[in-house]
């Protein structure tokens, strides 16, 4: 995960004694309690294909400004608790992701459980864990269809696929720091995910660069480029998985003392040249495009 240094969050530079997790860019400000106990932090996150106001721009442009038809993989939900204590962190997450075809008549939750360890020192950090990935009904189509009411868009009638999916996944990422100057840093992350029973495995190697202010404001800027790659997919999910060049932007800030929030829009996320939007709520730490982008 990417979170706020103390540099960036008090204007203060790092203590001698900072774990190898706060003096790694965009990381955590304090590793552990006053006390002494390992750090609980948490983050909450939801990324859309859609916008409130989406037609009104492309109408403003006379074109398709906005690439999304209020498909395939729709609505996306993530939830990650964790510890950390020196340089390892110890976390859960779970995803829901919401999936509809219009094409193809049919929809289909995906919902991914995963236990991840994390290491880092100065200049690279790396994780690694499993998880279980099933699809069904989980309640997407309330979710989305309450969305809509609430938002004045008609509802999506469309009915669970009577195919289900059930996999085991395996996840590993490692993220090298080549290059820092001047609140600059740029790194190189590289992740790869295993799915079993022609689940949506994926490679994604790219380059990111974070700018981070060191003043009268915390804000964290991330410019993100890499290819993905999601192969192996089985005929319930492979529409809405496929490759090429993935382009993403986050920005992130501390809004009180306990809570800080990223905002962030991606294209080809998934591979489909679909525009996602989203924001996380965080403890300590802030989502990256790696992190969003999983399965």
């Amino acid at each position: 995960m990417t979170c706020f240094p103390q540099q960036a969050l008090t204007g203060s530079k790092s203590p001698p004694d900072s774990s190898a997790f706060a003096q790694q860019p965009g990381r955590l400000p304090s590793d552990q309690s006053p006390d002494g106990t390992p750090e609980t932090d948490a983050v909450v996150a939801h990324w859309n294909d859609d916008l409130f106001f989406d037609s009104k721009i492309n109408s403003l442009f006379k074109r398709k400004v906005i690439a999304t038809d209020d498909d395939n993989l729709t609505a996306n939900f993530w939830v990650r608790v964790g510890t950390t204590e020196q340089s390892e962190r110890n976390y859960v997450d779970a995803y829901l992701n919401i999936i509809t075809s219009k094409a193809n008549n049919y929809r289909t939750d995906l919902l991914s459980l995963r236990a991840l360890h994390e290491d880092a020192t100065q200049n690279v950090s790396w994780h690694y864990g499993a998880g279980i990935v099933f699809s069904g009904d989980f309640g997407g189509r309330s979710i989305q269809n309450g969305y809509h009411s609430f938002a004045g868009f008609s509802k999506i009638s469309l009915p669970y696929a009577r195919e289900k999916y059930f996999g085991v996944s395996f996840y590993g990422s490692i993220k090298p720091v080549w290059w820092k100057y001047y609140g600059f840093t740029f790194t190189s992350p590289l992740s790869a995910s295993f799915l079993t029973g022609g689940g949506p495995s994926s490679v994604e190697g790219g380059f990111s660069l974070l700018y981070e202010f060191n003043g009268w404001t915390n804000l964290q800027i991330r410019a993100h480029t890499g290819y993905v790659d999601y192969y192996q997919n089985n005929s319930l999910l492979a529409p809405f998985f496929g490759r090429g060049i993935l382009r993403a932007i986050m920005m992130s800030d501390k809004i009180t003392k306990d809570f800080n929030v990223s905002v962030w829009v991606a294209e080809n996320q998934y591979g489909r040249r679909y525009q996602h939007y989203g924001f996380a709520l965080s403890t300590s730490f802030i989502a990256t495009i790696d992190d969003v982008r999983f399965p």
